[in-house]
């Protein structure tokens, strides 16, 4: 299904399928997973280790594209967490519980087949539901 939006960095037509599998995590398949653990449809995560990467998905992503990143923090405790198209331009640093999206353009050629979720600088304890990526058609 398209969808229509006005983002901050112009007009975007619409938004494709989501990209990635089992993002409602009803069960830990189609996830790397790093000191974080499935259960009862959350990625719990647990880590007051600095910048490492809970939640990993092998992805397929487009140099230079534009992808929307849309996910869910609850049981929020400590820390923050933020997303990744490849590895070198970073989301929405996010340190509180609510449903976050924003905009992210794949930069590192060397990384194009990996989504990750990666700790922040203090570690990260809460919980993670409804990661939804889609590429942006201008």
């Amino acid at each position: 299904m398209n969808r229509y939006l006005q983002a901050i960095t112009g007009k975007i037509k619409s938004i494709t399928k989501n990209l990635i599998l089992n993002g409602s995590f009803d069960t830990g398949s189609n996830w790397n997973l790093v000191q974080c653990s499935i259960s009862s449809g959350l990625a719990n995560i647990n880590t007051l280790s600095a910048y490492i990467t809970p939640l990993t998905q092998l992805k397929t992503f487009k140099l230079n594209s534009r992808y929307r990143v849309t996910f869910t923090i609850s049981n929020y405790v400590s820390g923050a967490i933020y997303p990744l198209v490849g590895w070198n331009n970073p989301g929405i640093v996010v340190s509180k519980n609510g449903t976050y999206s924003c905009i992210v353009k794949c930069l590192d050629a060397t990384n194009l087949n990996v989504f990750y979720l990666r700790v922040h600088s203090a570690g990260f304890v809460g919980s993670i539901d409804n990661v939804i990526v889609s590429l942006v058609i201008n």
